[in-house]
């Protein structure tokens, strides 16, 4: 795992990312898939990304808060960077050492040699909806992505190719040879098996700095976009759906082709406090989805709590526990 890792290796793949559910929901939910990605990155769209300026202030004021240092003198690792790994982008154009880990393979351009490397590490219907997705959407954004990118660094900007590894976070060897100051990850603990999750809390323990923190974001299942359901992505009460609110915790009719592990924000709770003190923990949007639930579904839901049902992206901020 050159430039992550001192002993140069990957660790396996020991998951697809995607679900075993039949072919003609792969189909639908690729279609629903296509119409959102076409409104919200259309090659014609003017677009901007100011979701990662928000993500970068977060992550000063929380390195600066709970681990006393600034973030430009922190060693930071991204855990599921993913296909599009804008955010850990963001952070090496501001100068910050940033450095990433996915399971799949990441693929900056496409050609024979990556979709063949992509084939042998993500498999064929992950890297066949990476190239389709490259090509209708991904070619043009990149090209704006990076000029947004090269005028905040004010220089032309490469992408990162030597700073992300393929591998799985839970295996301890896919993990570089250093302390890091500052681990974070959004909206990925939620495609981890459960199985694997204490053994991803024990690597990110045992390689945090003793003032680091670990910031993690997963997307709670309970919540109305927990069930990852594109047509919930967009909240707007007056948009039409086929897909009936919270329906993941209900007839499971429309399941995303993802794999999700189903747990629960007190899950998590108890998952982290098993490995870390908690420093903080808040909801980035409370309430969200209140505006679908009605007297009738709130009794059908009866078996979840508030707290549950209108908590989707959960931030919680970890430290190491002192005997770790």
């Amino acid at each position: 795992m050159a430039g992550l890792t001192g002993r140069g290796r990957t660790a396996p793949r020991s998951a697809s990312s995607a679900q075993p559910i039949p072919l003609r929901l792969k189909l639908a939910e690729a279609a629903r898939q296509f119409r959102a990605l076409w409104r919200s990155r259309s090659p014609f769209a003017a677009r901007a990304w100011p979701g990662l300026d928000r993500d970068l202030a977060e992550y000063r004021a929380l390195a600066r808060r709970h681990a006393g240092i600034a973030l430009e003198d922190a060693a930071i690792l991204e855990i599921g960077c993913g296909q599009r790994p804008y955010r850990l982008c963001h952070l090496l154009a501001h100068g910050l050492d940033a450095r990433g880990i996915d399971m799949d393979r990441v693929v900056f351009r496409l050609g024979l040699r990556e979709l063949r490397r992509s084939l042998r590490t993500n498999g064929a219907e992950r890297t066949l909806k990476t190239a389709l997705r490259y090509v209708l959407f991904d070619i043009a954004e990149n090209r704006r992505f990076r000029r947004a990118l090269s005028a905040i660094q004010g220089r032309p900007f490469d992408w990162p190719r030597g700073r992300i590894a393929t591998g799985d976070a839970a295996q301890a060897d896919a993990w570089p040879d250093r302390a890091l100051d500052f681990i974070y990850s959004e909206d990925v603990f939620e495609h981890v098996p459960a199985a694997a999750l204490p053994a991803l809390c024990r690597c990110i323990a045992a390689h945090l700095s003793p003032q680091g923190i670990a910031v993690i974001r997963p997307m709670v299942f309970t919540g109305i976009m927990g069930g990852h359901n594109v047509e919930y992505y967009d909240l707007d009460p007056k948009t039409r759906r086929t897909c009936p609110p919270w329906d993941h915790l209900r007839g499971h009719r429309f399941p995303a082709n993802t794999c999700l592990n189903r747990l629960s924000l007190a899950e998590y709770r108890a998952l982290f406090a098993a490995h870390f003190e908690i420093l903080d923990e808040r909801v980035r949007a409370p309430d969200l989805g209140r505006a679908f639930m009605t007297p009738a579904l709130r009794t059908e839901l009866g078996n979840w709590s508030d707290e549950e049902l209108f908590s989707n992206h959960v931030r919680f901020v970890l430290r190491r526990k002192a005997c770790a």
